[in-house]
């Protein structure tokens, strides 16, 4: 489980004067931009999050949860170019062999976001109506079933992507403890607050999905 907490420190001043942006309550809007820093955190640690390995009880260090990325230990696949044969015989067939029938979702790093986009570049068109350039694969199919391919991920490693099933993937917070915000107590001429939450991911079957980099 990891903590998730950022403060919030508005001063009076702050609260009174008008602020540009048409923002009539400074302290709800650092709330609401500390909570949006918090997701992001969360998506980053869902990704590449490095498990620490330390017990509730520890005191002299964090505790952090394991990412996705490094929860597949099975079927890490590796080429020195992509094509759609490693896509399919190699990395999706990997986590096939290992039981999956329910992998329905690609995330890639924007290289390899636009190497999947690549595939379909004799079959690029131009609609008629708006002239719009379409190059995009959302939705990739084989024998071993489809795949959404989601846009892509900031947070993965340069040159990978990974193969997954959504059903069997969680994002799952301590009891109580989903993210909320709490009122602290003022100190001199400001308003405090806290934005925080403990979260986990849960990964069922890792040798049921896959990962893959470009060395």
């Amino acid at each position: 489980m990891q903590i998730y907490r950022k403060s919030v420190e508005v001063s009076d001043t702050e609260q009174a004067v008008s602020q540009l942006g048409d923002i009539s309550n400074e302290y709800d809007h650092q709330l609401r931009n500390r909570t949006r820093e918090i997701l992001r955190d969360l998506e980053k640690n869902l990704i590449l999050g490095v498990d620490a390995g330390n017990s509730f009880a520890s005191a002299s260090t964090y505790r952090t949860m394991k990412g996705i990325w490094r929860y597949i230990t099975s079927n890490q696949q590796s080429a020195a170019t992509f094509s759609e044969s490693f896509l399919n015989a190699v990395v999706i067939k990997s986590a096939w062999d290992n039981g999956a029938q329910d992998l329905d979702f690609i995330v890639a790093d924007a290289n390899l976001k636009r190497e999947i986009d690549n595939l379909a570049d004799s079959r690029i068109r131009q609609t008629m109506d708006d002239e719009t350039y379409k190059s995009e694969i959302t939705l990739y199919e084989s024998s071993y079933g489809r795949q959404q391919i989601l846009p892509p991920n900031r947070w993965m490693p340069t040159n990978s992507l990974m193969v997954l099933a959504s059903d069997r993937i969680n994002v799952l917070p301590l009891d109580g403890m989903s993210f909320q915000q709490k009122p602290l107590a003022t100190t001199g001429l400001a308003t405090n607050g806290v934005v925080f939450g403990e979260y986990t991911a849960e990964i069922r079957n890792e040798a049921g999905l896959a990962r893959a980099n470009l060395t």
